[in-house]
């Protein structure tokens, strides 16, 4: 029996889990679909899966709009379900209990063997 009272949509967007109780550092992932209250995202297999009833933070990178630079929606949220089976894709479903809107901070990374040698020790 389908529950879900909000329209689904197919949305294939760069999303970042917080690091907390179940994860050791931050993690990379993709969402394959969203609604207003919940959303399913593809789970790396080298990462162990939440459990059901965990709370996760979610940072989904949003595209670009005429109005606005770049924007991320960061989710609070519960695992409610897991799909897949050993070996196949898995996916996490969670439940959006608050989100929050702001603009992103893209962090540059640097060639260090191409920034110019300090010319002088700092003591």
């Amino acid at each position: 029996m389908d529950r879900r009272t909000k329209d689904r949509h197919e949305l294939q967007l760069v999303c970042h889990i917080g690091a907390a109780k179940i994860l050791s550092a931050p993690i990379d992932g993709v969402t394959e679909n969203m609604s207003r209250d919940g959303m399913l995202m593809r789970w790396l297999e080298n990462v162990p899966l939440p459990a059901i009833g965990s709370a996760l933070t979610v940072e989904v990178d949003l595209p670009e709009g005429p109005d606005f630079g770049p924007r991320v929606m960061r989710c609070n949220s519960t695992v409610v379900r897991i799909t897949g089976k050993p070996g196949e894709r898995r996916c996490v479903g969670l439940r959006i209990e608050k989100v929050r809107f702001t603009k992103s901070v893209k962090v540059r990374k640097y060639d260090l063997a191409s920034m110019p040698v300090a010319t002088e020790k700092v003591s």
